[in-house]
């Protein structure tokens, strides 16, 4: 069965779509798994799905008509993803869940925010308070990326920091 694009997320059904939700990838939806723009070109590129009227370009059109930075995002989730890390997008904040190694959703919480900067971006001290603020409060290590021209990233951890 090939998948489709509903909206924000391309929707896979069938025997595939619970193969790929114990990989780590989508979230359920319906009779299926939804999946994600940067996941969903993630396998696409490695053969695990066939997407409906669509190839990689259609795919690549959309996520860039929806976020500015999706090919650097697609980079990053590659990145993660080919060095053993399961990653959940929140596209509502605009960060990625990443999981500790060998660990899927469900099993147990993310440990660290991944959230996609350029290397123009600048922010105020208030805003990185409240970025690191927040993992702190969730527990969860808060690590910037930033994609090199290779299409490698450079990670950032911030943390906070008590001294008694």
């Amino acid at each position: 069965m090939m998948a489709e694009i509903k909206g924000g997320a391309v929707i896979e059904r069938g025997e595939n779509a619970e193969g790929l939700k114990k990989m780590g990838f989508g979230v359920v939806h319906g009779d299926g798994v939804a999946l994600s723009f940067e996941e969903a070109l993630y396998l696409l590129e490695k053969g695990k799905i066939e997407i409906a009227g669509a190839g990689g370009k259609e795919l690549k059109r959309r996520g860039i008509k929806k976020d500015g930075q999706f090919p650097d995002r697609c980079l990053l989730f590659k990145f993660l993803r080919d060095n053993g890390y399961v990653v959940r997008p929140a596209e509502e904040t605009g960060v990625y869940r990443v999981y500790e190694k060998g660990v899927l959703p469900g099993e147990d919480n993310a440990k660290t925010i991944v959230r996609l900067i350029d290397d123009a971006w600048k922010a105020t001290a208030k805003e990185l308070k409240n970025e690191v603020g927040l993992a702190h409060r969730l527990r969860k290590r808060f690590v910037f990326a930033v994609m090199e021209k290779g299409g490698k990233p450079t990670f950032f951890e911030l943390r906070k920091r008590e001294f008694w």
